[in-house]
């Protein structure tokens, strides 16, 4: 059974809702609209307000989730947890939010979240997908992805800073130079001085949202649930911009204005966490890609294929990675490499590590190590060794005391 914890409400009549209790929505998502003092008496956590004209104020998700309404306020609750196995009745789950399972992942299954996912028991033969965060316990002939749909939010929050404000004083010299010709006697419409500004002034602001337009779309086949309000929101400006002869919205500069609310409410809070990366107990002949670090925290993994961007810590007492294919970076201990019976483990080390960076407590005959283009096979047995790089070359040296 799939929970999100509501409870019966009466919300105030003036509060009109955009969206449905219990749906899912993403950050930027309108929720609802009404008179101030009833949005100030409806409004609960994970929703963010902004004043409208006539003394309304429009409520919009500040984060991914399902809303809820308790004791006479609206919320967005990030956590959905389902209390058995997702199998084949259940069927595949794609979650705006985070996901928490109370069971097992059958074969064949496909669960996709675009916040973090816990996942209480094993995963066998399954797709596994987290936006930001994935914790696992043993895991076999599956695929993991952790973390890239926040990947993409850091960069649109770079990329996007200070976008919503450049859109109101863009709408704003419009309703100016509309205003000075009305004056005049003259007939504008908002396509003329929109096509001068985006060209000359606002040239910045048409060429940060074309750079986000074009980031969005190429996480649109991974991620069709992430991101979906703030790819709205940057697509209506991006049309609007590119060609304002017929790119502006039938709401004209009312409709500029909201898709500036809505990339504020995705994108203008606390910055996003990092989240934990990937932590699972055992890997066996699964592929894993983790944009966090990756914890390892049980026996290992074995003829697995790893990618590990953010670090790499396996040091569980009795714990090994065998066999498969490592490619990792950052801080990287691991206790034990080897091979998986006769297939070798290949490790690739991505960038230039300091001294001290990645430290191995044994590496077994049967592993090859490439390190900054050179390429180390090890055939006898190197205890306690870390990377180092003496007279500029790559090499496994005896670690030092204390690192």
């Amino acid at each position: 059974m799939d929970t999100t914890t509501t409870a019966p409400t009466e919300l105030a009549a003036e509060v009109r809702c955009a969206v449905a209790i219990n749906a899912s929505v993403d950050a930027g998502a309108m929720i609802a609209i009404g008179p101030q003092a009833a949005i100030d008496a409806a409004m609960g956590e994970g929703l963010i307000a902004f004043d409208l004209a006539g003394g309304f104020v429009e409520l919009r998700a500040a984060r991914d989730g399902a809303v809820i309404a308790r004791e006479g306020r609206l919320a967005i609750s990030s956590l959905r947890e389902r209390d058995g196995h997702v199998d084949a009745e259940s069927g595949d789950m794609d979650v705006t939010g985070a996901l928490r399972v109370f069971g097992q992942i059958a074969p064949g299954r496909h669960v996709r979240v675009t916040l973090g996912l816990e996942i209480q028991g094993r995963a066998e033969a399954a797709r596994l997908e987290a936006g930001n965060g994935m914790i696992l316990d043993r895991v076999s002939r599956s695929e993991l992805r952790e973390g890239s749909l926040n990947g993409v939010r850091l960069r649109l929050r770079s990329g996007l800073r200070g976008v919503p404000d450049d859109v109101h004083a863009l709408t704003a010299s419009i309703r100016d130079a509309i205003g000075i010709a009305l004056r005049k006697g003259s007939m504008v419409t908002i396509a003329d001085p929109l096509a001068h500004l985006v060209g000359g002034p606002f040239t910045a602001l048409a060429e940060a949202i074309a750079v986000a337009h074009g980031q969005l779309m190429g996480t649109r086949s991974e991620w069709p649930n992430g991101l979906a309000s703030l790819g709205a929101a940057v697509g209506l400006l991006h049309g609007a911009f590119a060609t304002p002869q017929t790119g502006i919205p039938a709401s004209g500069l009312d409709g500029l204005e909201a898709a500036a609310r809505a990339i504020h409410a995705a994108l203008g809070g606390p910055r996003p966490a990092d989240g934990i990366g990937l932590r699972v107990k055992y890997l066996e002949s699964s592929s894993a890609e983790a944009t966090g670090a990756m914890r390892i925290s049980g026996p290992g993994a074995t003829d697995s294929e790893i990618i590990a961007r953010s670090g790499l810590h396996c040091m569980a007492s009795g714990s090994s990675i065998r066999g498969g294919h490592v490619t990792a970076a950052g801080r990287i201990r691991v206790l034990e490499l080897g091979p998986s019976g006769n297939r070798r483990l290949t490790f690739v080390i991505e960038g230039r590590p300091a001294p001290g960076e990645v430290r191995f407590g044994l590496v077994r005959p049967g592993v090859d190590l490439i390190i900054d283009g050179r390429t180390i096979n090890v055939e006898e047995r190197r205890s306690d060794v870390q990377v180092d790089f003496p007279n500029g070359v790559a090499a496994l040296v005896t670690a030092e005391s204390g690192t």
